[in-house]
């Protein structure tokens, strides 16, 4: 096996194996031999205008800031959330890949700062109590970096992304050693994720179906002609800079016009023998266009690691709620039926109503909170009098929890009781759709149903002006008032926002402490699908509230998910779905 010289270091740079219980990184499969790292970045970034300390090879500058670039949408990715959100970058790795060479890695992100592509989080404020006391934040605890706001677009599906190709060896061979120690760091400490990893490795892909079935469905023909016609009078950067706009004001009809007029296209102009206009039409392509683009990538993703280059797999641990990212959290689900394990088909177990079920199981420990008191103060719910010393309101959380316990116990439990016989009989999600036909005359689907439950119900912020009225929470006040009661007191009172590294108030001076419930639900999660299956020696992959295995694994592992349910009184129930 050859060596890569690193920082005066000589490492063995090579795929990660799962026993890293010793100092040393064993391996699988020669990774030195991989002359290539793709990632991907937003469209239209010109590197030759960045940072660049490599004057006698111009393509290496490049690659370390389309590296950097990367960070940005990867880790977003990790989380669904929109590409340009706000991320803690790790000095150590910048500077294993960025080098001591031009200043290190501060000289690449002031570029970046200055170029308008990134952003620093800055949002210092002031906020004075009713008893006249004031404080000063600079708004965050640490230091956190974000794509600039011309990149304020959702991660998927519509995002511009595009792929680059990272071709410098030492670069390669850094971005490697980098991915090598952290997943080191996280085999070491989770047991789970040592069986996740191995999992992921035994993923294959029938890579010509895949993509071939992903262009009939994104309709890749009618794609390419609309583009011929586009360059007839176009350039190739100006189509991408009209993907770039209609995603951006595809649901502003007046912007969008605006842009298309730009192009001389009519947006209201219907095409002939159609009832579509052009805007409608240009929307539909672009879109179809920017989700093939993501399918195609993460079909060649999984299609390297089907050939042994395991550099493409990758994995991070959220250190607030121990939630598993990784390859398959990533990885689109209308793609996976095409995705085998070991061979075989994939077979998922999806813990239906999850958060629900959580949220049960915390009003039932809430119930007994002086039994539970440490229980609930890891889940970052005040239960201590030095939290309950920090807090600035009028009312005091500690004594305000323990007596609404005190007084409507029965009444929750009884709550919980009516809302459990509701999940097993799924008729949470139809009573926010009669909600809706009946406030509002409007008709939506189960699936809307669901995202408004979960969006304005159990995350919403009741601080939110009318709050208590908005059809899907009244709808469920009206049918589980004390639940709703605890929901709105946890989000509004109980709940230690600086447990999760949250600041008292956000930008608009509203209080973070809201933002602490889905970190607390999602911890719960991560003691079942984390904790519960490490001692599994059988093919699996986590995904959040999911596992995947195959035929061989499928006995062991709805068993290991039932028995772990049953322990943390979770009540959960798994549906199984094979997946071809």
């Amino acid at each position: 096996m050859s060596n890569i010289d690193v920082k005066n270091k000589t490492f063995k740079v090579s795929d990660v194996k799962s026993d890293v219980v010793s100092d040393v990184v064993k391996t699988s499969s020669d990774a030195s031999s991989i002359l290539e790292h793709k990632v991907q970045i937003p469209q239209g970034i010109k590197l030759k205008n960045l940072h660049n300390p490599y004057l006698k090879n111009v393509k290496k500058g490049r690659d370390v800031n389309a590296h950097l670039l990367s960070l940005f949408v990867l880790k977003n990715q990790w989380k669904r959330k929109p590409i340009n959100s706000y991320i803690t970058l790790n000095s150590t790795i910048l500077r294993q890949v960025c080098g001591g060479q031009g200043g290190g890695y501060t000289k690449y992100l002031k570029a970046l700062i200055d170029q308008d592509i990134i952003e620093q989080y800055s949002n210092p404020y002031s906020h004075t109590y009713k008893d006249g006391t004031t404080i000063h934040s600079k708004g965050t605890y640490s230091t956190k970096f974000g794509l600039s706001k011309q990149y304020r677009l959702k991660c998927e599906p519509t995002a511009p992304l595009q792929e680059y190709n990272i071709t410098d060896k030492n670069i390669v061979a850094k971005i490697n050693l980098a991915r090598v120690e952290k997943l080191q760091r996280i085999l070491k400490t989770n047991p789970t994720a040592v069986r996740v990893y191995e999992g992921l490795k035994g993923l294959s892909i029938e890579t010509d179906r895949a993509i071939q079935d992903i262009k009939n469905l994104y309709n890749y023909k009618e794609q390419y002609e609309w583009a011929k016609a586009f360059l007839k009078r176009f350039s190739s950067k100006e189509l991408k800079g009209l993907i770039k706009d209609v995603l951006k004001n595809k649901k502003n009809k007046h912007k969008l016009a605006n842009v298309l007029k730009r192009y001389r296209i009519k947006a209201t102009e219907q095409l002939p023998n159609s009832d579509a206009t052009y805007s409608d039409v240009i929307v539909n392509v672009v879109t179809n266009h920017t989700k093939m683009k993501t399918r195609i990538h993460w079909i060649k993703v999984l299609d390297a690691i089907q050939k042994g280059n395991h550099s493409y797999i990758s994995m991070s641990e959220d250190k607030r709620t121990k939630r598993l990212f990784h390859t398959m959290t990533m990885t689109p689900k209308n793609i996976r039926p095409y995705i085998k394990l070991h061979d075989k088909n994939l077979i998922e177990f999806d813990a239906s109503n999850c958060q629900w079920h959580l949220l049960i199981k915390l009003c039932n420990i809430l119930c007994n909170s002086f039994y539970y008191k440490d229980l609930i103060s890891k889940y970052g719910i005040i239960s201590k009098e030095e939290q309950q010393e920090q807090q600035q309101t009028d009312i005091v959380p500690l004594y305000m929890l323990h007596n609404f316990f005190d007084k409507y116990k029965n009444d929750v439990q009884k709550d919980c009781d009516k809302l459990e016989a509701y999940l097993q009989r799924d008729l949470l999600r139809p009573m926010i759709v009669n909600a809706y036909k009946e406030d509002k005359g409007k008709d939506i689907s189960i699936q809307e149903a669901k995202g408004y439950l979960i969006k304005n119900v159990l995350f919403g912020n009741p601080s939110n002006y009318n709050y208590s009225q908005w059809t899907s929470v009244k709808a469920f006040r009206d049918g589980f008032p004390f639940i709703y009661e605890v929901l709105v007191k946890l989000k509004k009172y109980w709940i230690d926002e600086s447990f999760f590294g949250y600041t008292p108030f956000g930008k608009n001076k509203e209080s973070n402490r809201f933002k602490g419930l889905p970190l607390i639900l999602q911890k719960m999660e991560s003691e079942i699908f984390q904790q519960g299956l490490s001692n599994l020696n059988v093919p699996f992959v986590t995904i959040h509230d999911a596992v995947i295995t195959n035929e061989d694994g499928k006995v062991e592992v709805l068993k290991a998910l039932n028995s772990i349910s049953e322990t943390t009184k979770s009540n959960l129930t798994f549906k199984y779905k094979e997946i071809s």
